[in-house]
């Protein structure tokens, strides 16, 4: 069985125990109770339909577009993770989070592991500016409404074809609660190493389908 975390508490379960936003059919939720203070909170500020980015028209499409999702699924913890510590906030000026964050090409694999559908192609910390340009459907998701400005970490995933064409992109953003209590405490020099460890941790972990890597390294380390 697949375990995954509540996108509100982190709470970790089973799957199949868990219950996806109805609209975006993405974010998992342990309660009703989480999945309402979720949509409260932040949510309801970036939750877009399933087809938003592209429309299912037929049979194959909708095979990608749940692969996609299951992929997105099961590498939550580590993708949430690994946004937050490679802005590596404490060298930069404090509107970096909110300008900034992290962006993933996929490359599909041909696999039916969940795990291992796709392998990153590209992982890098993007300015949002040039990304709402290039996905103009995901820049809603890539701004801040006022009362939240500088709170929220995000990233953006992308499929692209053998021709460089997107065939499907996703967005994510949440409320980090390690922000101040974490990710901006450290020591310069030991932010700029975790910042790069996670980076190619997550593109190792993805390589060989190991899940469990970035939420051990986060747990042990004791960030």
């Amino acid at each position: 069985m697949t375990r995954a975390e509540c996108n509100y508490c982190r709470k970790e379960a089973e799957r199949s125990e868990l219950k996806k936003c109805s609209r975006c059919q993405y974010l998992l939720y342990c309660s009703k109770e989480c999945q309402t203070r979720s949509w409260n909170s932040t949510h309801k500020y970036n939750c877009q339909k399933r087809s938003a980015v592209h429309e299912e028209g037929d049979k194959n499409s909708a095979r990608e577009e749940k692969n996609l999702t299951s992929w997105l699924n099961a590498w939550t913890a580590s993708l949430t993770t690994t946004a937050a510590a490679a802005l590596d906030l404490v060298n930069h000026e404090s509107d970096y989070l909110l300008n900034h964050c992290l962006y993933i090409q996929l490359k599909k694999t041909g696999e039916k592991t969940e795990a291992r559908r796709f392998t990153i192609d590209e992982i890098c910390v993007s300015h949002v500016e040039p990304l709402r340009k290039e996905y103009p459907e995901l820049a809603s998701m890539l701004a801040d409404p006022p009362e939240l400005i500088g709170q929220r970490v995000r990233f953006l995933v992308a499929v692209k074809n053998k021709n460089g064409e997107v065939e499907r992109a996703r967005a994510r953003v949440w409320t980090d609660g390690n922000i101040d209590t974490v990710w901006r405490k450290m020591g310069k020099e030991a932010s700029q190493m975790v910042a790069k460890g996670f980076l190619t941790g997550l593109v190792s972990a993805v390589e060989v389908g190991d899940m469990e890597v970035i939420p051990k390294t986060m747990s042990v380390g004791g960030y």
